[in-house]
């Protein structure tokens, strides 16, 4: 993640997904530190390439998408 991606306004994000982030490489995010480490405990997800968060759903169709892509 480069240092400017941590100050990228909502607007940019916005407009990231616009162009097709295809959300290759998500991080999970989750609500409670104890809970860390558990995929099954995520609560959503951000997208290491444009910063956008994601929902659990959302995160679930991007990864089938780019399963049907390869």
């Amino acid at each position: 993640m480069s240092l400017l991606s941590l100050f990228r306004r909502k607007e940019d994000v916005a407009e990231a997904g616009e162009y097709g982030c295809p959300h290759l490489i998500m991080v999970p995010t989750w609500d409670k530190p104890q809970d860390m480490g558990k995929e099954d405990r995520a609560t959503g997800y951000r997208c290491y390439a444009c910063a956008a968060t994601l929902t659990l759903e959302e995160a679930k169709e991007a990864r089938e998408r780019s399963a049907i892509a390869l």
